[in-house]
Parts: C-alpha cells; structure tokens; sequence
C-alpha cells in the first residue's frame, strides 16, 4: 500500500524542486565535470600500453561525467513538467540553457571515453591473449625436449617411459589450454585478423591431437612391449625348431643308403622323410614369421 502511495506522488516529488535546489544540482553536476576532467588528464601521463591503469581512470570518470548528466537531467526533467508560466521564469530560463549546454559537451565527452575504454580493453585482450600464445608455446618447447629425453624403450623400463609419455602429454594439454584462451580473447576483438584467429586454431587442434596421441601411447605401452617380448621369445622359439627340422633333414640326407635298386624303398623312405623335415621346418619359420608381422610395434 505504501510502495502505490509513493509511485502515485513521485510525479509530485520529480517535479517539486525550487531555485536553490536547481541551482544546487547544476552546481554538483559542474563539480562532477571537473573531477572527470582531472582524471582525464591523468591519462596524458600514461602510455598507451598502460591498458589496465587507463582503464581504470576512465570508468572513474565516466562515472563523474555519468553523474554530471544525470543531475543536469533531473533539473531539465522538472522544467518540462512545470506549467508555461513557471518555465518562463527568467532563472529556469538560465539553468536550462546551462543544463542544455553542459549536457551537449558532457554526452560527446562520455562518448569520447567509452570510445578510449573500449580502446583500453582492446589492449589488455592483445596483452593477455600475448601472454597465453607465448606460455603455449614454452609448453610446447617443453614437450618437444620431453620427447627428445625419452628414455630407451626396454621390457624393464616400461613404467618409466608411460610416465614420459604422459609428461608429455601432459605439457600439450597446458599448451592447447593457454592456445584456447588466446583464441578466445582474440575472439572478443573486432579488429583481431582472421588469419591469427585460424593459426591459433590450428595451434589448439595441433596441440589436442599430440596430448591424445602421447596419452593413448601411455596407457598402451605397457602392453605393447610385453606383448612385443612375447611375440620375440616365440620366432625366437619357433626358429629354433626350424633350425633342428632342418638339422634333422641334413642328417637324414647324410644317413640315406647308397641308390641302387635294391635300395629304391629304402631310399625314396628316407628322402621323403628328410622333405617332410623341410617342410616343418619351413612351416615353422613361415609361423615365426608371421608372429613378427603381427606383434605390436612402436609407433
């Protein structure tokens, strides 16, 4: 009930102010302008690469210059709503050119400095998506002297080198997280060129496919050079029996009775008995092989 009584005479209370308290409004808003000014002049002694100090002293006076317009504002608003006679009066007169003409230069003034704020933010997104490119790419040089150290690729060493696969991976997933930032930030810059935003991606999706592949190659190679040693000790094992196949056959051949045609059984049993040696033998390292070309590989 009460929140209706004062909505219904707010129109009463805007348009209720007197010449002191005009006058006063006009003076406050002057007052605002002048610290909005001083704070503007800061900006002479800052550099341009000073973003976020910049940027800090201009939504300070934004909020000078945004204060001077409001005041000067309610003072024109009161004037509109008092009847013919009473804006005629010759001292509404005068602070409503004065509120007029203020409001006229403090409008381009705040125009002038959210053009310059949104130069300042424009900065500190260049600065920091800087940043982010340059710690991608020491990220990067990390992973690169990583791979480069990797240590020997032995069944007994196999725990120490998944770890430095993950090392590694490691350090691309830190470089894709930094590239994705700067691409964002390049992102929030209109002015940013098309061709920086596609090398950053590239970079991003360079950066994933590496973290994948070294994390992948981590989890699996444990398996892989047990595997590998496995497929190893059987062609080790099946070349052997080859070899005795084949030993045997010699011998066999050695030991077959003289070809005469007494001897056609006898000889025709020990030579197909030597060939079916060969054929074991050849059999065995078609199988030895055959395990090699199918164990797990480094990649």
């Amino acid at each position: 009930m009460r929140l209706c009584i004062f909505l219904f005479l707010l129109p009463s209370l805007l348009i209720a102010l007197g010449e002191k308290e005009c006058i006063k409004l006009h003076e406050h808003a002057v007052l605002a302008c002048k610290e909005g000014k001083a704070l503007l002049d800061k900006l002479l002694k800052l550099g341009p690469e000073e973003c976020e100090q910049r940027l800090t002293v201009l939504d300070q006076a934004l909020v000078c210059y945004e204060k001077a317009k409001q005041g000067n504002d309610t003072v024109l608003v009161d004037i509109s709503h008092k009847k013919s006679e009473q804006r005629d009066k010759h001292w509404r007169v005068l602070i409503k050119d004065d509120c007029k003409r203020d409001n006229g230069a403090i409008v381009s003034t705040i125009e002038r400095i959210k053009k310059e704020r949104d130069n300042a933010l424009i900065g500190i997104a260049y600065k920091r998506a800087d940043v982010c490119y340059q710690e991608s790419e020491k990220k990067e040089a990390l992973a690169l002297s990583k791979i480069q150290s990797f240590p020997p690729r032995h069944l007994d060493n196999a725990d120490a080198v998944a770890s430095a696969l993950n090392e590694a991976a490691g350090l691309y997933e830190e470089a894709e997280v930094n590239a994705q930032n700067a691409l964002s930030l390049f992102h929030t810059i209109p002015s940013s060129s098309e061709a920086s935003k596609a090398s950053l991606k590239q970079a991003v999706d360079q950066y994933r496919e590496n973290a994948r592949f070294y994390r992948k190659e981590a989890a699996e190679w444990p398996a892989t050079i047990r595997a590998q040693h496995a497929a190893i000790q059987e062609v080790e094992k099946l070349y052997q029996e080859s070899e005795k196949k084949a030993a045997l056959a010699a011998e066999k051949i050695q030991t077959c009775p003289p070809r005469r045609m007494n001897t056609v059984e006898a000889v025709t049993a020990t030579l197909n008995e030597a060939a079916l040696l060969y054929e074991e033998a050849s059999t065995h390292v078609k199988q030895a092989f055959s395990s090699l070309m199918s164990a797990p590989r480094r990649r």
